[in-house]
């Protein structure tokens, strides 16, 4: 699959971000009396300029990315980042809370102030539950394992039919299609109905069993599908995922 383009509505929506900016430190210098619009203006478009700049950044890395080899850590945990959940909560609180404050008669941005510092709390919440710091993926030699807050599975390399990436909602994600959702070994073996919903969910929605916001475990998608397709179709290359012997104090 190729590389996603920085389209025209990436450059269009950072550069409408960049003038609304401008409009809002404009109105700052000239005029004092519309001070509370302009900060609303000015930090609500600021934070949605950093995020379309993110996403034009990471399709240039991903089309300057072309390693013919990838190889992963074995046994190596790569978690999800609570910093990062926590990053994107305060991107979303910020602008909410200068609207409350700057603009509190206006019931429109009221609303919407309010709707984004609940879903900043609820990422919040999920953070400090500890089921972010819980969610991994690990390259064993036996398959994919993926954590899943109270439960964890291992994904067999010779069942992964696919792996894809793709983007969902402006987001960069990896997208596995395994061939029987059955043959995954899940520990505790009592949350396998919940994984199978999870599964059924995620085809639905991705026509993928298992999906992979590469955002939130600080990985490009390049090099992760690289590694994933290379232990899935080639069994040899598995054997680099075999547990190092400890090192022995001399005698």
């Amino acid at each position: 699959m190729p590389a996603p383009r920085v389209s025209f509505g990436d450059w269009a929506l950072f550069g409408i971000s960049l003038m609304f900016c401008g409009i809002g430190v404009f109105l700052l210098v000239v005029s004092p009396k519309d001070r509370p619009t302009a900060t609303t203006c000015l930090t609500f478009f600021g934070v949605c300029a950093f995020v379309f700049a993110h996403g034009i950044a990471r399709k240039y890395r991903r089309r300057r990315f072309n390693a013919q080899l990838v190889a992963a850590p074995p046994g190596v945990k790569l978690r999800m980042s609570p910093l990062r959940l926590l990053f994107i909560a305060l991107l979303m609180a910020i602008p909410s809370l200068a609207s409350l404050v700057f603009a509190p008669h206006d019931w429109v941005l009221v609303v919407c102030a309010g709707l984004f510092l609940a879903m900043a709390a609820g990422l919040i919440a999920v953070i400090l539950s500890g089921r972010v710091a819980r969610t991994f993926m690990r390259f064993d030699v036996a398959g994919l394992t993926v954590g899943q807050g109270s439960f964890e599975y291992l994904v067999p390399w010779n069942n992964i039919v696919n792996v894809s990436e793709f983007e969902f909602t402006r987001n960069e994600c990896v997208g596995i299609v395994i061939a029987d959702p059955a043959a995954l070994l899940v520990t505790p073996d009592s949350q396998r109905a919940r994984l199978k919903k999870a599964l059924s969910n995620n085809l639905a929605l991705c026509g993928c069993h298992i999906v992979f916001m590469t955002v939130h475990f600080g990985v490009d998608a390049g090099p992760l599908v690289a590694a994933l397709r290379r232990y899935a179709m080639d069994a040899g290359a598995r054997r680099e995922l075999l547990p190092k012997p400890a090192l022995q104090s001399p005698p």
